[in-house]
């Protein structure tokens, strides 16, 4: 698994299913389930091409599962860089 990989579990079946990953990682990022879709908020992400191992994000991306699809929301308006939980 990698940092954008993304997985829903079954309680009744006892089943762990693979999603389509996130569209930017977001370690240690804040999640909660709304309205039947995941909304998942800032964190952290590698960042290779600076040569520093971690980078806060501000990016809200929200998970659509009758399409398993994800989407950008929007960064710094609802969701500061500094929102991520431990």
């Amino acid at each position: 698994m990698s940092w954008v990989d993304c997985m829903s579990f079954d309680p009744i079946l006892n089943q762990w299913t693979s999603l389509n990953p996130y569209l930017q990682q977001h370690i240690a990022g804040s999640a909660v389930a709304w309205k039947g879709q995941i909304l998942i908020c800032g964190g952290k992400r590698n960042n290779t091409a600076d040569g520093k191992p971690e980078k806060e994000t501000s990016l809200m991306e929200n998970y659509y599962p009758e399409n398993d699809t994800w989407t950008v929301l929007n960064s710094q308006e609802n969701c500061g860089s500094n929102m991520y939980t431990w």
